[in-house]
């Protein structure tokens, strides 16, 4: 597995370009962003570079600017495939392989747009011509969207891929090896629970973890979740893909890395 901290959780004690350094003085190779919000991508890759650390992954549909379209928007499919290319060509100026993709648009206030006037069926079909649309385009730059199930009870009401075995159902519907599933287990707590059971059902379209404690998404062990046991059946079923620490730290961002790195002891 490549273990990766998400740089815009993790060391909020510092300024965004001094986290790189953090993330390495912590013994991480790889680190994910959300999205550049503005930011310069070429000095991004530069602080990346010269702090020995490589960008694995960004979004693949959010901007940062209010507004974008969300993948079950079927009135905005043009739309949605040039925000997608525009996120490509960044992911390819960062290094990165992977762009995390989400079912809703989000507003400047970081809520999902719900598209009352479409039908649930509506919705999955247009993820699903997105996604065929986007394949041969990500299989030509070699790069892969990975789908997010989110929990539309706390953190996104209305979000519309909040279950995993809808992800997973779309993917095998699309059938591309560029399309795949991220599996973030406190979404996926928040919705399902059965975590284990759930991951051994997901292995043909399984591509990429995300990890932090449910409640409050904060560093293993101080929630609900038994991470040693998930970490024990990753291992088991030869995960071997990207596993991010999605880590808000409840005390220190020292004291978060010491929980994550007991998880192996």
């Amino acid at each position: 597995m490549k273990e990766a901290i998400v740089i815009e959780t993790m060391f909020p004690e510092v300024p965004f370009e001094e986290r790189f350094a953090k993330i390495r003085e912590a013994g991480y190779r790889y680190t994910e962003l959300w999205n550049l919000n503005g930011k310069d991508p070429y000095a991004v890759r530069r602080l990346a570079d010269e702090n020995g650390i490589e960008i694995i992954g960004l979004s693949g549909d959010i901007s940062g600017r209010p507004g974008d379209p969300g993948m079950a928007d079927a009135t905005r499919h043009d739309d949605y495939i040039a925000l997608v290319k525009e996120c490509m060509g960044l992911a390819k100026i960062l290094g990165a392989r992977y762009l995390h993709m989400h079912s809703n648009g989000f507003d400047e206030a970081g809520r999902a747009l719900t598209y009352p006037g479409l039908s649930a069926e509506q919705k999955r079909a247009a993820m699903v011509k997105n996604l065929k649309t986007l394949a041969p385009m990500l299989e030509k730059e070699d790069l892969v969207c990975v789908m997010e199930p989110c929990n539309s009870i706390i953190d996104s009401p209305g979000y519309f891929l909040d279950h995993t075995q809808q992800g997973a159902d779309i993917i095998r519907e699309v059938g591309s090896p560029h399309v795949r599933l991220i599996y973030d287990v406190y979404h996926a707590q928040v919705m399902e629970g059965n975590l284990i059971n759930t991951i051994k059902s997901i292995l043909d379209v399984l591509e990429y973890v995300h990890f932090s404690d449910c409640p409050g998404r904060h560093e293993p062990g101080t929630g609900e979740i038994n991470f040693k046991s998930i970490v024990r059946t990753l291992k088991e079923v030869g995960f071997d893909g990207p596993l991010a620490y999605e880590v808000y730290p409840l005390t220190t961002s020292e004291q978060a890395v010491r929980a994550i790195k007991q998880l192996y002891e």
